[in-house]
């Protein structure tokens, strides 16, 4: 593949190769048009969803980088980046830490049987997901499992077959319905179909004034006598 360098810097894929006096440097590339948005830390997600995404961009600058100089400039850049996105300048460094401290030790080989693993399907609703997680870790460690490691995983999916957390949506906010609209005083009921919501199209009946009246509305019209609707059925 040729290329032509006039700046002597090549980007290519994530990594922007630069020659300086016969010297090669490597670092991370990001295009001109890189936002810098990740996913913010107030988001709905599980906390070491967070961790990991810190984590991952860790690790690409720790094996891109290809001196502990230009490593120091990418993590200085990515605590820049992610505190634009809500996280705290105490829990980057808390993780830069610690992802540091387990690269550069020497990872020994544990003697002896590989713990065993315990999965627990949890949904997430936010803190009380953290709270149940801490609670089980806590039990298996008071009735002495010892060796046992627990890894929760998530579902999005089915947490509204587990039990309703969120508010039902009002009737008047629905859309794509196909409505009845009786009288009080009158044996007359109207019978329509919208695929707005149905709040608009409500407002719309009850409109007495404009050249495009509904059947209903002009039924109010020819009848002042009768009494608005007050009955709704959703079919």
């Amino acid at each position: 593949m040729d290329h032509e360098c006039t700046s002597g810097t090549i980007p290519f894929l994530d990594l922007l190769i630069r020659k300086e006096n016969n010297n090669i440097s490597i670092s991370v590339f990001r295009k001109p048009t890189h936002s810098g948005v990740y996913t913010h830390y107030s988001s709905f997600i599980p906390f070491q969803y967070k961790r990991q995404l810190v984590l991952t961009l860790l690790n690409r600058a720790y094996s891109i980088c290809s001196s502990y100089e230009l490593l120091h400039l990418e993590f200085e850049q990515l605590k820049t980046m992610l505190k634009r996105n809500g996280y705290t300048q105490h829990l980057l460094d808390n993780i830069i830490g610690r992802f540091l401290e387990s690269e550069y030790n020497d990872k020994l080989s544990l003697l002896g049987p590989e713990p065993r693993k315990a999965y627990i399907r949890l949904p997430y609703i936010g803190d009380a997901s953290e709270k149940a997680k801490g609670v089980i870790t806590s039990c298996l460690s008071r009735i002495g499992c010892g060796s046992v490691r627990l890894i929760t995983t998530y579902d999005y999916t089915r947490v509204g077959g587990c039990f309703p957390y969120k508010d039902r949506q009002p009737k008047h906010l629905t859309s794509g319905v196909v409505y009845k609209l009786t009288f009080n005083s009158c044996p007359v009921f109207y019978i329509g179909e919208t695929a707005r919501c149905s709040y608009a199209r409500f407002s719309e009946h009850q409109r007495k004034r404009g050249p495009l009246l509904t059947e209903f509305t002009q039924h109010l019209v020819d009848n002042p006598n009768h009494k608005t609707f007050t009955l709704l059925n959703m079919v």
